[in-house]
């Protein structure tokens, strides 16, 4: 099973917390400073859920959701 990563459209404002934390890149900052995958969702690369988790923790609007992806796709 793997974990994936969604960001919210409608929720995320750009604080760009989420990204700062990603130390590896897996999450990047777009032109306008918003998550590269707002408003859709992104496989945790292994190793990097704790980085995932912690991004959900400081996002101050909430928009970040970590679910389970069952069939292992990314």
């Amino acid at each position: 099973m793997s974990a994936r990563l969604a960001v919210s459209g409608e929720r995320c404002t750009g604080h760009g917390r989420c990204y700062t934390l990603a130390t590896t890149g897996w999450l990047s900052p777009d032109d306008e400073g918003y998550v590269e995958v707002k408003g859709s969702a992104v496989a945790v690369p292994e190793g990097r859920e704790a980085e995932a988790w912690d991004a959900v923790s400081v996002c101050p609007e909430a928009a970040i959701t970590i679910t389970e992806d069952e069939s292992g796709s990314s």
